[in-house]
Order: C-alpha cells, then structure tokens, then sequence
C-alpha cells in the first residue's frame, strides 16, 4: 500500500522511478520521460510528483524497446535511468557489459504508481484486492 513497505518486499526490493506526470482515472499509460509507459487501469488519477514501481524480476531487456538505461553493475543487473537506478533479474544467458544502454521492457500488469509526495499507492485493476483488503 506504500512505498514504505514495497521496499521491504523481496530480494532485491522494488524499483522507483521518479517522474513529473499525470494520470487520470481509468488511465492506462504515463509518461516517463518521453517514452509512453503502459500500467494497469487506473482507479484513482493523480498528477505531480509520482513514482512508477516494477520489481526487478518484471523487468525484460528488449533492445527494441524505447526506454533505456545504461548498465553500471552485473551481479545483480543494475541499470542508471533518466528516473534513477532499477536493478533486474536477467538469465544467465544474456550477455550483459557495463557501460551498454539496453532497452528495458515492463508488464504493465505489474506496476504499481505511487505519489511520490505522500508515498501511497495509486488503486488500478492490478493492486485494488490488496489495497482494499490489506
């Protein structure tokens, strides 16, 4: 329900990307950047300062993809984006260099947005059974 808390959860944690933005109610896409993001079916809009949250094991390297980041480590693949560091779990076989700017794919089934001002979770079709029932 908070960014508190998702940073607890898992191995490694959640990633936050900061970003200005905006999402209305039933709203299915941000944008980070200038690079249009799909996320679940948004149930409550909000706009500002927001965080867009994907865990690292949700995160796909596709060089077709339009959002980047530039590898800085590779025991656990971590990348520095224009919205801050997002690490990653990548198959063995991947052949990864420091220093590569690789597309970075995402689920939009599994983000969750946050307000970056309080913290909390924005309720989409994704995450309304948690946040309504604990």
């Amino acid at each position: 329900a908070t960014k508190f808390v998702a940073q607890f959860i898992g191995s490694p944690p959640m990633n936050f990307l900061d970003f200005d933005g905006m999402i209305g109610t039933g709203g299915t896409e941000v944008r980070l950047n200038d690079v249009v993001m799909p996320v679940p079916k948004s149930i409550e809009g909000a706009n500002g300062k927001l965080t867009f949250g994907i865990r690292p094991e949700h995160v796909t390297l596709d060089d077709s993809a339009a959002y980047r980041g530039r590898v800085i480590a590779t025991q656990i693949v971590t990348f520095d984006t224009p919205n801050g560091l997002l690490k990653a779990r990548v198959a063995s076989h991947e052949v990864i260099n420091t220093g590569q700017a690789i597309g970075l794919r995402f689920d939009p089934r599994t983000i969750t947005l946050f307000d970056a001002t309080h913290g909390g979770a924005l309720r989409s079709e994704a995450n309304e059974g948690v946040l309504n029932h604990g």
